[in-house]
């Protein structure tokens, strides 16, 4: 399955920063500590997505996944995380 490639940002640099911008503030990661964010492909077998594996490098390190690819992420996604 191709995912959707926005011609704007073929890279998926603007949204990844996005996205850590809005994981910093939804968990109050500091600048100094690493966020990751990362597409890749899901688990299950069965699914023909991919999803976005999020990764706060602190101590204890958090990760976090969204069933989505990294395109259709949006602020709402983050602000439902736990």
């Amino acid at each position: 399955m191709q995912t959707f490639v926005n011609p704007r940002d073929p890279t998926n640099e603007i949204i990844t920063q996005k996205i850590i911008e809005w994981i910093r503030h939804k968990f109050s990661v500091s600048p100094e500590i690493e966020v990751f964010v990362n597409e890749i492909s899901c688990a299950d077998p069965h699914c023909v997505c991919k999803e976005t594996q999020i990764k706060i490098l602190q101590v204890p390190i958090l990760t976090k996944k969204i069933a989505k690819p990294l395109t259709f992420i949006r602020k709402w996604d983050i602000e439902l995380l736990q």
